[in-house]
């Protein structure tokens, strides 16, 4: 197993980081701009055109396009494992925040998607004061035991697992629709008793999702409305499980 590590930081460390990840990935990926980076400088507006003129070196086969999130595209392996490596540090901390601040019309509302080159995504957690064991075990995480009253449903996406716990099964829906956000299609519900519930591949999906939550597309909208702060609740229980 790999060593792992613990790193206290300020919020706006944690933002620059993800800030100069962000950049490196894109720019391997073949999005030259580096806008985090040079947006701080008086003259990005000539950077961000000479940048560009570099494309040829980093993406050649690909004059109009990039790499993907997960470089998958790129024939160069050094170079598409930097790009899947640094795809899940800079997007969980965005992430992070984006579900701190309930900031549901955030696209990095969704979860971090992983591939194989590109490892698990790093886990954030806000702390009060300093960690006073300098060398904690890589295995001091033990499993949580389920909350007393709440419902655990269990759900799959791709060859994921995951699992999500609220208050009744809409709540734990309508989490794990705003948490997936464009593959939430593919989601499989594996609750025996909520089997009926699944809404994979639907030919419309928000007509499906609708008929769930009472009827309508409306329905789910004033549910959302309505249950803001229970859902909050349960998107900070999503966990992946394998």
């Amino acid at each position: 197993m790999e060593m792992k590590y613990l790193i206290e930081l300020s919020e706006q460390q944690l933002r620059l980081i993800a800030d100069c990840v962000e950049d490196c990935h894109r720019f391997m990926s073949g999005q030259m701009d580096m806008s985090n980076t040079v947006a701080r400088l008086d003259c990005f507006k000539d950077l961000k055109f000479e940048l560009g003129k570099l494309k040829h070196y980093v993406t050649p086969d690909l004059p109009d396009s990039d790499y993907k999130w997960n470089g998958g595209l790129c024939p160069n392996e050094p170079q598409r494992k930097f790009i899947a490596q640094t795809y899940p540090i800079y997007r969980e901390i965005r992430h992070f925040f984006a579900l701190k601040n309930n900031d549901w019309a955030n696209v990095y509302m969704s979860n971090t998607m992983t591939c194989k080159e590109g490892g698990e995504p790093i886990k954030i957690k806000e702390v009060e004061e300093v960690i006073p064991n300098p060398n904690p075990s890589p295995i001091m995480e033990k499993e949580e035991k389920p909350t007393e009253g709440k419902l655990i449903v269990k759900y799959g996406i791709m060859s994921n697992l995951w699992q999500v716990e609220a208050e009744d099964k809409l709540t734990a829906y309508a989490a794990i629709l705003i948490s997936q956000g464009a593959n939430a299609r593919f989601v499989v519900i594996f609750n025996e008793e909520l089997e009926a519930d699944n809404w994979a591949f639907s030919e419309n999906l928000m007509k499906r999702i609708g008929e769930i939550f009472g009827g309508s597309e409306t329905n789910f909208e004033d549910y959302l409305k309505s249950h803001r702060e229970e859902i909050l609740s349960a998107l900070h229980t999503i966990k992946k499980l394998v």
